[in-house]
């Protein structure tokens, strides 16, 4: 009678084990339903550790179930045009419902934050991110743990855990902030507040293109030479005068905003212009010239408080300091053959502006 009994509970775990195995192919489409890898995986040649490994796939890589071993224990996929087996506890199914969907945009780093090559604390540290500091989310991983990002130039992926999407100020409508100018020497930072880096200074009277504000609206973010900085908000005042600006040089009034475009005619230096509207990143200023529409570069319009100045070159390659003496930390090192903007000249040293940095360089290099 216990063999008969025995028999008889083998079965039903078997049939049980069969029939979980249907349920579970049955449960996703095969060759369709993608999943990830939730760590790194060896491939191997067949359903077991006893086969050979032909290699290891990354943590996150996308794969797409297309027969699973009978224990359930196996999974076997195509991979650059062959068969491979993998362990199948390993692997995630990649979601799509909107619940784990996020947003793509500017975010703000809560912590200190390590940029890394991949989205896994395996991979290699490229940098570090200051606490504060704004960098945009351009994809997420499968499991929505990591953020791909771009940061001064700079692409890889840091942790959700430390990131929160900025909402306030609508940080994303650029189109309704105006123009600003100094109205004093002003320090330019990497984040909203005197705790971070300095790195630069301008001078009275410089024109400011706000793309962003703190949350608290008192520090401003603008482009400065190629990369997003801050700027104190007491320092600025609004241009007004009905949006009209002046060119600092001799530009070309343009179809659209691009080099490439028809020039339709050159606005001489200090020509009044009236804005009409700027491109998404505020590089290019739609405005109005003697009855003329057309698209300049942006970098080439300021207030009619420009500080006067004359143009030099550099004879050879040129620190810019912060101070007018060799103690003043180097802002950048200017080329050979620069063309810089000279406001004034003092015991030697030249007080330039160059790619909208101001600071001091010796004056004997330049002529």
């Amino acid at each position: 009678m216990k063999k008969i009994e025995k028999v008889i509970l083998g079965s039903l775990v078997v049939g049980t084990t069969v029939s979980s195995s249907i349920v579970f192919i049955q449960a996703e489409k095969l060759g369709e339903t993608q999943y990830y890898l939730a760590d790194n995986l060896n491939m191997r040649k067949g359903p077991g550790t006893d086969y050979i490994s032909i290699g290891t796939l990354k943590k996150g890589t996308i794969i797409t179930p297309l027969e699973y071993s009978q224990d359930k224990l196996w999974v076997k996929v195509k991979y650059n045009n062959q068969y491979v087996w993998m362990c199948a506890k390993y692997i995630k199914k990649v979601e799509n419902s909107n619940e784990t969907d996020k947003k793509l945009g500017d975010y703000k780093t809560k912590e200190k934050l390590n940029l890394r090559k991949g989205p896994s604390t395996d991979n290699i540290i490229t940098l570090t991110i200051p606490k504060g500091n704004t960098i945009e989310v351009i994809d997420f991983s499968c499991d929505n743990n990591w953020a791909k990002v771009n940061y001064n130039n700079q692409t890889g992926w840091v942790s959700n855990t430390y990131i929160e999407k900025i909402t306030s100020q609508g940080d994303n409508d650029v189109s309704k902030y105006e123009d600003h100018i100094t109205t004093s020497s002003v320090n330019v930072r990497t984040g909203p507040s005197t705790n971070y880096k300095k790195i630069g200074v301008l001078s009275k009277d410089v024109l400011v293109k706000p793309i962003g504000f703190d949350k608290y609206g008192d520090w401003v973010k603008f482009n400065y030479n190629g990369k997003e900085s801050w700027i104190c908000k007491s320092y600025l005042k609004k241009v007004s005068d009905n949006n009209t600006l002046y060119t600092s040089e001799n530009v070309n009034l343009r179809t659209s905003s691009s080099v490439n475009s028809t020039k339709i005619c050159t606005i001489p230096k200090n020509a009044k212009v009236s804005i009409l509207s700027y491109n998404s990143d505020k590089t290019w200023a739609q405005v109005k010239y003697n009855d003329k529409s057309g698209w300049v570069i942006a970098e080439y319009l300021t207030s009619k408080a420009t500080q006067n100045y004359k143009l030099g070159t550099t004879t050879t390659r040129l620190n810019l300091r912060d101070l007018p003496n060799l103690d003043g930390k180097t802002l950048i090192t200017m080329p050979s053959g620069a063309s810089i903007k000279i406001y004034e000249e003092k015991n030697g040293w030249l007080k330039v502006s160059y790619n909208n940095i101001v600071g001091y360089c010796v004056a004997v290099y330049v002529k």
